[in-house]
């Protein structure tokens, strides 16, 4: 019975999907990111010197969904986005079916089929399948990779076949996203918790070792293309000297810097004149009226260290945005204002499992359950990644299955504790 019901969901998902990418979706989504990953792809198609030539738009993105982005315009035809957003609907709907699977094996039939109808509705899970943006396939390889680095830790046969899939599923992810190589030194930890025997430590070293071979084709392409050491792409770590785009200037490691940023990237940051300027009442750049306001009250973007970390933190987090903002030095561009709708939407789908994520944390950690660990791993350390690099809601998104998990399980727990002490009181009276 209960297959049939998961069955029926699954299908139930998929249509809103299906029908959310018919009716909602634009051909191309105009943010710079799908742009560039777009013109990537496009650049595959029909330069045969893309290799060894990146002079490209967007070429210093990893390759991941770029390659992911050709071989379905290869198969479904040039430009057909309508593939594309059906393909990330059905990875979507996936994501949502491992969330019942984790959340089976972790906890209970219960809190799976919860988690499992929350996932199936998660705007976000929704949204994002609309979009060319990776979040899609970073969504699917971690939770994925998770899911069997799991699975090969409680087997008692070390599971052969779960260990190749989260080997495979991470080397496909950090070509997707690099960012996700910082996971990497903190992995034996979850060794230490589930496994503390040498034979699982010799398995994350002959990971490793794999790992590093699969990056291997790449690291040579980017040798040929940019004539010096590059790791997956310029905007992760750039030992060449060929920079022909202002994100090269931009990477990873420039934002780990301890002082104080005073220049900006944003060309449209009001100087001292034009903040004068616009007191006055002029508006010599054109300002959106929420620009105009954030000036006249003197708001700046931060430049301190813990400042720009806090900021990272919140805006990692944060459930709703009603305020008035600068992101913080060196980028500096203005934060509009959410809608009302949008925020009453986001605090409903993903606000609503903040206060019961924290219960169930708290019951797991009190009753000794070590499942808590394996769920909290990846929430600490990308957010850990997030503070230090640079935080957006999106970059929170791979990690959101195991919010939905914790919190769907604190929703249980407190409508246990509120209403079935109750009804056992009343029947025993």
């Amino acid at each position: 019975m209960m297959n049939k019901i998961v069955l029926f969901l699954l299908l139930v998902f998929l249509f809103i999907r299906v029908i959310g990418v018919i009716f909602l979706a634009d051909k191309l989504y105009t943010n710079i990111d799908s742009v560039q990953y777009y013109k990537y792809a496009t650049a595959i198609l029909e330069n045969s010197t893309w290799l060894t030539n990146p002079d490209f738009e967007g070429h210093f993105r990893p390759p991941g969904y770029p390659l992911f982005l050709t071989l379905v315009f290869m198969i479904f035809g040039k430009d057909n986005f309508l593939a594309v957003y059906m393909i990330q609907s059905i990875i979507s709907v996936i994501i949502c079916y491992y969330i019942y699977l984790l959340s089976l094996r972790l906890i209970d039939r219960k809190n799976a089929l919860i988690a499992f109808i929350w996932s199936g509705l998660y705007i976000f899970y929704i949204l994002f399948s609309k979009l060319i943006l990776r979040e899609m396939l970073v969504l699917f390889l971690l939770l994925i990779f998770f899911f069997y680095f799991y699975d090969m830790l409680i087997s008692k046969d070390h599971k052969k076949s779960s260990f190749w899939i989260f080997t495979l599923s991470y080397s496909l992810l950090i070509h997707v996203d690099p960012r996700y190589l910082f996971y990497l030194p903190f992995l034996p930890i979850l060794i230490m918790i589930y496994r503390p025997e040498l034979k699982y430590f010799k398995k994350y070293f002959i990971f490793l070792g794999i790992i590093i071979l699969l990056m291997i084709p790449w690291t040579i392409r980017n040798y040929l293309a940019y004539d010096g050491f590059v790791l997956i792409s310029t905007k992760t770590f750039n030992l060449s000297n060929k920079i022909s785009s202002p994100q090269d200037n931009f990477s990873y490691l420039k934002i780990l810097n301890f002082d104080k940023i005073k220049e900006t990237k944003y060309e449209k940051y009001p100087t001292e004149e034009i903040r004068e300027a616009v007191k006055r009442g002029e508006n010599p750049l054109n300002y959106k009226d929420q620009e105009l306001e954030a000036i006249k009250k003197n708001i700046y973007p931060d430049s301190t260290f813990l400042g720009r970390k806090w900021f990272n933190f919140v805006q990692f987090w944060e459930p709703c945005d009603f305020k008035m903002s600068y992101r913080p030095f060196p980028d500096c561009r203005f934060d509009r204002i959410r809608s009302t709708r949008y925020n009453i939407i986001i605090l409903i789908s993903y606000g609503l499992l903040l206060p019961f994520m924290l219960i169930s944390i708290i019951n797991m950690i009190r009753r000794k359950k070590k499942i808590v660990y394996l769920l909290l791993f990846p929430i600490l350390v990308q957010t850990l990644l997030h503070i230090i690099l640079w935080g957006v809601y999106r970059y929170r998104l791979p990690v959101d299955a195991f919010i939905i998990i914790l919190g769907t399980n604190g929703m249980i727990l407190t409508y246990k504790f509120l209403f079935i002490k109750e009804e056992i009181s009343k029947a025993v009276n």
